[in-house]
């Protein structure tokens, strides 16, 4: 369909190492105010990828997201480049998404989603956080 409110989402590709096995890895996410998160997945190898992700609203429509990746594996000649790379392929995937939501119209209720809970825990936690904030100030003087 490939429209603004219905994108055309493809299907996501699997990478497996190239020992043709399936890597498990642990991920730490660490959400802060505003609009804040850090991601820190270990790797088997003792090896470390971390993610800062920092998005700032210029108006009511439009976000700059701040990005650093870092890590300790890898070529580290090519490490800028292909973290480069990742981020604009995740970014790719992401627009169709992103640029279909209608904040204004996210219910407060997160109970019909929570079927995400596992690929969207960040987001829907984060979605609580304000929630739980806009909760603590209504009826409140402005």
């Amino acid at each position: 369909m490939n429209e603004k409110y219905a994108p055309d989402i493809s299907d996501d590709e699997v990478v497996v190492d190239d020992d043709g096995e399936f890597t498990m890895t642990d991920q730490e996410w660490w959400l802060t105010m505003p609009l804040t998160v850090l991601l820190h997945q270990t790797l088997p190898g003792d090896r470390h990828y971390y993610l800062f992700f920092h998005a700032t609203p210029l108006d009511p429509g439009t976000v700059r997201n701040f990005t650093i990746h870092a890590r300790n594996f890898g070529d580290p000649d090519k490490a800028q480049q292909e973290l480069f790379s990742f981020s604009q392929t995740i970014y790719g995937q992401d627009k169709p998404i992103v640029e279909s939501q209608r904040p204004e119209a996210l219910s407060r209720d997160l109970s019909h989603e929570l079927h995400l809970q596992d690929v969207d825990t960040v987001a829907l936690q984060y979605r609580l956080w304000l929630s739980e904030l806009v909760a603590s100030t209504e009826g409140t003087a402005n």
